[in-house]
């Protein structure tokens, strides 16, 4: 546990407030359903135009979106002669060799060792590429903030997506996740979930993560500035 104190001076009053951070030099164990298959679908491997195509690619097939963690486990360690995951060494397996281009890869350079998602395969493969099949599966998604309004052209929103698991465990799964906008002209997002504004009109938000799916609308009300209210012409009979 480590412990920080900072402090600060207003109107002759200070202010300490303590910080506790805890388990920080614990090692999380990979899990194939909680944090490799996040990363297969970011990168792209498990998509309808890739691997996850009815017939794969390549003589290779996963599942689509990773909707059958069991058949691509198998897919990874079975075939091959297990030439995929190699767990004796794990940076020469063929998942990691192909995915950062070191052989020729149709796909292209998806990865890069020593990122995030190339260490998270990496530790999965090192860790003896196990499947739990009682892992806790993705039940829903959150995005943050709902219903946003944007006042200038060119402003920005950050959004955030928040998985609530089967086992109650919430998890920030913003980078992972899959953020889009169904109109462009309005407002873009971009791989991030960061939403910039086009021009003023309304966009909705789809957020899509693990099966699971949620939406909000963004406004853009743009420059208003000198804008005064006239009460339009009424008619009545009173």
């Amino acid at each position: 546990m480590a412990r920080a104190n900072s402090s600060r001076n207003w109107a002759g009053k200070k202010l300490l407030p303590r910080v506790s951070v805890n388990g920080i030099g614990s090692k999380r164990q990979i899990d194939y359903v909680r944090d490799v298959m996040p990363v297969l679908s970011k990168l792209g491997c498990n998509a309808g135009t890739c691997h996850g195509a009815k017939d794969g690619k390549n003589g290779f097939k996963l599942s689509l979106r990773g909707y059958d963690p069991l058949y691509d486990v198998r897919a990874f360690t079975d075939e091959l002669a297990s030439r995929r995951v190699n767990i004796a060494s794990p940076a020469d397996s063929l998942m990691l060799l192909k995915a950062t281009a070191a052989v020729p890869h149709e796909g292209g350079q998806v990865t890069k060792p020593g990122d995030k998602y190339y260490t998270i395969l990496h530790e999965w493969i090192a860790t003896g590429a196990k499947l739990n099949l009682k892992s806790a599966r993705v039940a829903s998604i959150e995005m943050s903030p709902q219903k946003p309004v944007i006042q200038t052209i060119g402003g920005r929103q950050q959004m955030r997506v928040l998985a609530t698991y089967t086992n109650g465990e919430k998890r920030d799964v913003t980078a992972e996740a899959f953020i889009s906008s169904s109109n462009q002209d309005v407002a873009d997002a971009d791989k991030g979930g960061l939403v910039t504004v086009l021009r003023r009109g309304e966009a909705a938000v789809l957020a899509r993560f693990e099966g699971a799916y949620a939406a909000t609308t963004v406004t853009a009300m743009g420059d208003r500035s000198g804008f005064v209210w006239k009460q339009p012409e009424t008619w009545s009979d009173d």
